[in-house]
């Protein structure tokens, strides 16, 4: 995969030269991310830009610049479908005679070049969040036309959601830049929030028309960097999750802390037994035989459950001495030795 800017090595590979006339380059925008937008299209405009010039280097001066020429002349001579209608006995297109301004436009890679942003609906499912969503549509939409005309290239939106929004259109596009099919569609430049298919074909634009659909009153100004206006939610994310790391205890230090929890346990269990035997044993009410009863009861998990804890400890402090488990089985069966001997009984 291409996604990466540091491959940018790769991609003179398997385009070449020769076939420059038949190729455009692409750059496809997550709206659904507007703090990284504009920095995402800089820096693949910067590796186009980086490529073609690599490419151009390969082929003849000649063509190279028969090639910058196309794409100046192309952006120069645009007349928008909207214009044609009412003129069609005049010629609006520059002849081939008329010189061509190279200087148009400011950064000529000799390539078409466009730029689309893809999920355009999520400012209109913001809308209903927020009320200063128009306003940041405007700013997204001006800042990327203002870079756009730079290049020279053309800004289209697009969405999937319900019918799609200009997914047809783009195709057309293709087609009319790499193919020079007819290309009927109309610019789209005064968008709002709702209606959101913004197309600007090269040539279309300029400063004026970008100021001209400018709020007067608009908060946010062309300074302004965009993760001042929208704030990315995956920073938030990960600092918290970095707050919110629990840290893990050494084995010796989760052991120690076991055992003294188990030291601490049978006190409290047995205190509570000790409370509970003097309660039951003060109590006149109750019969001789469920008073018994209780009375095993206590007797029974006084006497066990010492048992079982001491045989915990010995596990847990054997771990963080180093005890040797044979030692402690060893010691065991001479237990269980003494015991039978004790059991034997004296005939004499």
């Amino acid at each position: 995969q291409l996604d990466d800017p540091e491959r940018k090595g790769l991609i003179p590979t398997f385009i070449r030269s020769t076939g420059l006339k038949r190729t455009m380059f692409m750059i496809v925008l997550d709206l659904s991310h507007p703090w990284s937008v504009y920095e995402s299209l800089q820096t693949w405009l910067g590796v186009a830009e980086e490529v073609s010039r690599q490419l151009l280097k390969d082929m003849d001066e000649e063509d190279a610049t028969a090639l910058r020429n196309r794409i100046s002349k192309y952006v120069a001579s645009y007349v928008d479908p909207s214009l044609r209608e009412g003129n069609e006995g005049k010629d609006l297109k520059v002849t081939g005679e008329a010189k061509t301004d190279t200087s148009i436009p400011e950064i000529n890679m000799g390539v078409p070049v466009v730029v689309v942003g893809a999920k355009g609906d999520y400012f209109s499912s913001l809308l209903h969040k927020s009320t200063s969503a128009s306003d940041k549509f405007e700013f997204v939409s001006r800042r990327l036309r203002q870079i756009c005309l730079k290049y020279g290239s053309s800004l289209v939106y697009t969405s999937v959601a319900g019918e799609g929004t200009n997914v047809q259109l783009l195709q057309d596009y293709i087609f009319h830049r790499m193919y020079d099919f007819e290309m009927k569609q109309k610019a789209k430049a005064a968008t709002t929030v709702d209606s959101f298919g913004l197309y600007i074909p090269s040539g279309y634009d300029s400063v004026e028309l970008i100021d001209s659909v400018r709020p007067p009153k608009s908060p946010y100004d062309d300074a302004l960097p965009f993760t001042k206006v929208f704030a990315n939610p995956n920073k938030e994310i990960k600092r918290r999750t970095e707050e919110e790391k629990v840290k893990a205890l050494k084995n010796s230090q989760f052991y120690r802390l076991l055992q003294t929890k188990l030291k601490s346990g049978p006190r409290t269990s047995s205190s509570k037994g000790t409370d509970s035997g003097k309660k039951s044993s003060a109590s006149k009410s109750s019969p001789h035989v469920r008073s018994s009863r209780s009375g095993s009861k206590l007797s029974g998990s006084g006497s066990g459950s010492p048992k079982s804890n001491h045989a915990v400890r010995q596990f847990f402090q054997s771990l963080l001495t180093g005890t040797n488990a044979k030692k402690v089985s060893s010691g065991s069966a001479s237990r269980k030795t003494e015991a039978q001997k004790l059991a034997i009984p004296d005939n004499n």
